[in-house]
C-alpha cells in the first residue's frame, strides 16, 4: 500500500535527482554529494548522513535511483555490516571517526572473523587480544579476508579471556590494517580472482578505544554484525563488493556496468539479473522451449518469494522498530537456493559453450563465472546448515544441537581442529 510518506519521499528524491544526478559527475564527488545530502543511507539517522527513514520508504528511494540509472552509495562490508553495527553499539565518538569514511566510500574495511579451525563454529577462535596499557596486543592468524590486502581497517572478533567458555571469552575490536605486525597474503580462488586472504597478526595492537562493546562481550557484537550481512544478502541488493573504484572515474562508466571493482567475478542482482537471464532465453531459443519456460517461470516465482521475505522483515523493522533478528536467517537461504537456480538454468541454456571464460566466450564468460562463484554465497555469511540452526532454534523454538564445549572454559576445550 502506498503512504502518503512515500509520495512525499519520492516526489522529493526526483527533485533532489533532477537537480544533481549527472554520469559525468566523478564517483568520490558524487558519493560526497550523497553523504551529505542524504540520500545515500536515507535510513541513517540525521545526524550520522542520513535523513531517519523507514526501511520501506528507503526503498521507495532506491527504486528511484534505479529508475533514471543513477549508482548508488558504497557498497561493501563496510556499509552493510561495520555501518549499521556501529551506528547501534558504537559510541558517539566511534561514530564521528568511523562513519564518514564509511558513507563516503573512502574508507575500505574487511572483516577479520574466520580462521583455520573456526569457520562455522566462529566462537572457537583462538586468535588472542591481550590488554598492555591502553592498547590492546594481537596475535593469531585469520583467513577468508575479503580485500584484507588493500583494507585500512577491519573490525576484529579475538579472545580475551580464555578461561572463560568459548562463546563469553571474546570481545569486539577495530583495527588499523596498515600497521607493523599485520601481513594479508591473497588466495586465489577457482574464478581465478583473488578477492580474499589469510591474514597474520603478530604483535599487532589496537587501541583501548576502539573495543566496541564491552570486554568479553564480542560474541553479541558479532551476532548483530553478521545479522546485518545476512539481511543484505537479498536478491534486490547492489552486486559486488566495491572495494578499490577508481573515485576519479565519471560516475557514469559505473552506473552503465562498463567498470566494477575489477573483480572478474562481477555479478548481476535484483532486477538486472533477471533481465539478463530473459536475454539469454531469448538468445538461445529457450523462451520457445516448454520445459525451460517452466524452469524460467520457477525461478521466478523464487526471486518473488526472497524479495517479499526481505519486503517482509522491512515493514516488520518499519512498523515495530525491530531490529534484524534471527528471521533474516530465511531471506538468506531463499537467496542462496535463488542463486543456484540462476546458474543452473544458464548453463543449462548454454550447453558446453556455457564453460567458457575470456572475452571470446559467451558474455564474456560472464555465466561461467557465475557458476564458479556461486557455491562461495552458501558459506558467505555462515553456511547454509548454520541457517538452519538458527532457524530452527531460534525461529521456530526446536530443541538445539548438544554442545558439549559450551560450558567449560576455552583453555581446557583447545582450539577446535575443523571448521564445523
Amino acid at each position: 500500500m502506498t503512504t502518503t510518506a512515500d509520495v512525499d519521499v519520492r516526489s522529493e528524491v526526483r527533485a533532489w535527482l533532477a537537480e544533481h544526478w549527472s554520469p559525468e559527475r566523478p564517483l568520490g564527488e558524487w558519493w560526497a554529494l550523497l553523504a551529505d545530502s542524504g540520500w545515500g543511507f536515507p535510513h541513517f539517522p540525521v545526524e550520522w548522513s542520513g535523513r531517519g527513514l523507514s526501511s520501506a520508504e528507503a526503498a521507495v528511494v532506491d527504486a528511484e535511483f534505479r529508475a533514471v540509472g543513477a549508482y548508488g552509495p558504497p557498497h561493501g562490508i563496510a556499509t552493510m555490516m561495520v555501518a549499521p553495527m556501529i551506528l547501534e553499539l558504537g559510541t558517539d565518538e566511534q561514530k564521528q571517526r568511523w562513519l564518514p569514511g564509511i558513507v563516503r566510500g573512502t574508507d575500505v574495511w574487511c572483516q577479520l572473523f574466520s580462521e583455520p579451525g573456526a569457520g562455522s563454529d566462529l566462537a572457537g577462535v583462538s586468535t588472542r587480544a591481550v590488554r598492555d596499557g591502553d592498547e590492546w596486543v594481537v596475535n593469531g592468524q585469520k583467513v577468508w579476508t575479503s580485500g584484507g590486502h588493500y583494507a585500512k581497517r577491519a573490525i576484529l572478533v579475538a579472545r580475551t579471556d580464555p578461561a572463560q567458555p568459548k562463546h563469553r571469552g571474546l570481545s569486539f575490536f577495530v583495527i588499523e590494517m596498515d600497521q607493523p605486525g599485520v601481513e594479508a597474503r591473497p588466495l586465489v580462488q577457482m574464478t581465478g580472482d583473488a578477492e580474499f586472504n589469510e591474514v597474520f597478526l603478530t604483535d599487532a595492537v589496537v587501541p583501548a578505544e576502539n573495543l566496541i562493546g564491552d570486554v568479553g562481550g564480542g560474541w553479541g557484537v558479532a551476532l548483530r554484525t553478521l545479522s546485518y550481512e545476512r539481511g543484505s544478502l537479498d536478491p534486490e541488493a547492489e552486486a559486488g563488493i566495491q572495494f578499490a573504484l577508481d573515485h576519479a572515474q565519471p560516475v557514469g562508466r559505473y552506473a552503465s556496468g562498463e567498470l566494477n571493482d575489477g573483480t572478474r567475478g562481477f555479478m548481476p542482482s535484483g532486477s538486472a539479473a533477471w533481465q539478463l537471464l530473459r536475454e539469454l532465453a531469448a538468445e538461445t531459443g529457450s523462451d520457445l522451449d516448454p520445459v525451460r519456460r517452466q524452469e524460467l517461470a520457477r525461478l521466478y516465482s523464487w526471486f518473488e518469494i526472497a524479495r517479499y521475505t526481505g519486503l517482509r522483515a522491512a515493514a516488520t523493522q518499519a512498523a515495530t522498530g525491530r531490529l534484524p533478528g534471527p528471521e533474516v536467517s530465511l531471506g538468506k537461504l531463499a537467496s542462496v537456493r535463488l542463486m543456484r537456480g540462476y546458474r543452473d538454468l544458464a548453463l543449462e541454456m548454454l550447453g558446453p559453450s556455457g564453460l567458457l571464460l575470456g572475452d571470446a566466450a559467451p558474455h564474456e564468460g560472464l555465466f561461467a563465472q557465475i557458476a564458479l562463484s556461486v557455491p562461495g554465497m552458501s558459506i558467505a555469511g555462515g553456511t547454509d546448515e548454520i541457517q538452519r540452526n538458527i532457524v530452527g532454534e531460534r525461529v521456530l523454538g526446536l530443541p538445539g544441537d548438544i554442545r558439549v564445549d559450551k560450558d567449560r572454559p576455552f583453555s581446557s576445550v583447545g582450539a577446535p581442529t575443523s571448521a564445523g
